[in-house]
């Protein structure tokens, strides 16, 4: 119990010191192994004797966690994780955990790490890792991921809100379990405007700007999902053969809008939503797509916006699901297990909701939802996860010429029935 103590006291003073933390040898946050070694064993307490621990139980239980899920300076989320790790240890005093932080994408972000260590170092993968939709995907085909679908409790799968079990679902199998759930939506100052934003029509009318990051392929997506609500289907999507109709619907409204001077080409500069919120909390814009996180950071931050729907060709209330879930790579079975009890722990609806509120993000779970409080925009949330979609594989070569098509409408090259045109189409 010593042990489990200072490793645990030893990890919020990691969270809490970047600088330090950063700068070790190893990752972010070390192995706590050197430094339990370097204390001295307590005196034991006469107690029954334990079965010996084989060596998968001893080597430490390996987590990585994205840093904007466990982040370096959020002192009050770093005391939570630490207290919710304390409390599983110290009914599992054979158990030591190790976590390690790591960036959600790019130069050294999980995925890239994940497919250099499988090279070179298969013995420094983790044994439990988060991972988005996109990088799920890309784990199974690269054979990372261990299949969850005999391996969970029924009472784990139950307690998910029915919205969000798809997320890590491959062809009926269970790869990843939804922890922490993020949405796109508008967000809007009460104060100038007024109106849902949910329909073209409402967008046209309303004369504001419509920002969102369209750089990205989280801007395509949002096209993408107006594709669907204007009659498109998924298949179309990957068999990369696309309804006319439902296309020019989509296009039509995003020519209007340049016509109208909503939209316009430094739209292309921003790629996450997070690139212009300092400009809607600092009101130089009035409305624009953000996705929770940034909202809840928002809120926080002590600004009134107001969330409404991604605008939708008839205004039907549609958000495109996205989020992190809980993967299992050990293939060892000791390990698994230990790993699923950690996982089914940290899944407890009422820790699950604090610390997912506490990282400002949205809890995967029907319970925790429940008792996340986010005020009026838990009830938003509530409501428009009754209606999501989750986007296919992305098909390359179809999405970049989307992308380039949608480009040239939003500078004025092409009207919407040439970008129609140009694209591989159906009737």
């Amino acid at each position: 119990m010593h042990m489990t103590l200072v490793y645990s006291r030893w990890l919020y003073v990691c969270l809490l010191l970047a600088a330090g933390c950063a700068s070790a040898a190893q990752s972010p946050l070390a192995t706590a192994e050197a430094l339990v070694t370097a204390i001295p064993t307590p005196t034991p307490v006469s107690v029954a004797p334990t079965p010996a621990l084989t060596t998968e139980e001893q080597r430490p239980l390996t987590i990585w966690m994205p840093d904007e899920l466990a982040p370096l300076n959020n002192t009050d989320a770093a005391a939570l994780l630490t207290a919710q790790l304390d409390e599983y240890l110290s009914t599992q005093a054979q158990y030591r955990i190790e976590l390690r932080t790591k960036k959600p994408d790019g130069v050294g972000g999980i995925m890239e790490t994940l497919r250099a260590a499988r090279e070179v170092a298969p013995g420094a993968l983790p044994d439990l890792t988060l991972l988005r939709r996109a990088d799920l995907l890309t784990a199974i085909e690269a054979g990372l991921i261990q299949p969850l679908s005999t391996m969970l409790p029924r009472t784990l799968l139950s307690s998910l809100h029915p919205a969000t079990t798809r997320l890590g679902q491959i062809n009926g199998t269970i790869y990843g379990v939804p922890y922490a759930l993020i949405i796109q939506h508008m967000a809007y100052r009460p104060d100038v405007l007024s109106g849902t934003y949910a329909s073209f029509e409402e967008v046209l009318s309303n004369r504001q700007p419509l920002v969102f990051p369209a750089g990205s392929d989280a801007g395509l997506n949002i096209v993408l999902l107006q594709y669907l609500a204007a009659g498109g289907r998924i298949s179309d999507l990957e068999n990369g053969r696309l309804n006319r109709d439902a296309l020019l619907t989509v296009f039509n409204f995003y020519a209007s809008a340049r016509e109208a001077d909503l939209v316009g080409t430094t739209l292309f500069n921003y790629t996450r939503t997070s690139d212009y919120l300092d400009l809607l909390v600092n009101s130089e814009i009035n409305a624009a797509v953000l996705d929770s996180s940034s909202y809840l950071t928002a809120l926080a931050r002590g600004r009134a916006l107001t969330a409404a729907p991604l605008p939708m060709p008839d205004g039907e209330a549609l958000t495109l699901l996205d989020g992190w879930m809980w993967v299992l790579m050990t293939g060892s079975a000791e390990r698994q297990t230990v790993a699923i009890d950690l996982l089914t722990w940290m899944l407890d609806a009422e820790r699950q909701a604090a610390y997912t509120r506490a990282v400002n993000v949205i809890p995967a779970g029907r319970d925790a939802l429940s008792q996340w409080d986010a005020g009026v925009y838990s009830t938003f949330v509530t409501q428009i996860l009754e209606n999501t979609r989750t986007l296919p594989a992305k098909n390359s070569m179809l999405f970049v010429a989307l992308q380039e098509a949608l480009a040239a409408i939003i500078a004025g090259e092409r009207t919407a029935e040439e970008a129609v045109d140009s694209l591989v189409v159906t009737e």
